[in-house]
């Protein structure tokens, strides 16, 4: 999993073989130092430039993570082993919403229409942190997630089956 620590940006120009001019923007991340984010960013719109001069264009479409988000890290955890490389880290996304990134987890967005009935009267909130308690989260993970639960008095009693409102 890699969490940038510094970022660079690199800028360039390019001129098509039609002779039109393209502006040129990369940002590249490292977690070693600004130095070799720097590096990475010029070589990467370097290599843009290229492209652009040879008639190649762009590609049509990134793979999904291709490449690391550009977003604040708020919390990392450590890995067991000592690595430099984060277990786990919280970064703020670009809505400022708190995104839970995490090396050894699977996480999916389920998106579930309301529910009528008896428990219809719980919070989506607590629907959320009743599938979250269902999960075999590794400890430093729950430990973060508990930091955001709600106190006591708020947290619901789990349903009989997480599943089902998934």
């Amino acid at each position: 999993m890699l969490i940038p620590r510094f970022w660079s940006r690199a800028d360039s120009r390019a001129v098509t073989p039609d002779g039109k001019t393209i502006q040129l923007r990369v940002w590249r991340g490292s977690r070693s130092s600004a130095e070799e984010a720097r590096a990475l960013a010029n070589e990467a719109v370097e290599r843009m430039a290229g492209r652009i001069r040879r008639g190649e264009g762009f590609p049509e479409r990134y793979a999904y993570g291709d490449r690391p988000l550009r977003e604040e890290v708020v919390l990392e955890v450590p890995a067991d082993a000592g690595g430099d490389e984060p277990d786990a880290a919280v970064t703020r996304n670009s809505y400022g919403a708190l995104v839970l990134n995490a090396a050894r987890a699977f996480f999916i967005d389920v998106d579930v229409p309301p529910v009528d009935g008896p428990r219809a009267a719980a919070s989506p909130a607590a629907s959320l942190w009743s599938l979250a308690d269902s999960l075999p989260l590794p400890a430093a993970v729950r430990g973060i997630l508990d930091t955001f639960r709600p106190g006591p008095a708020a947290a619901p009693a789990a349903p009989a089956d997480p599943a089902a409102a998934a």
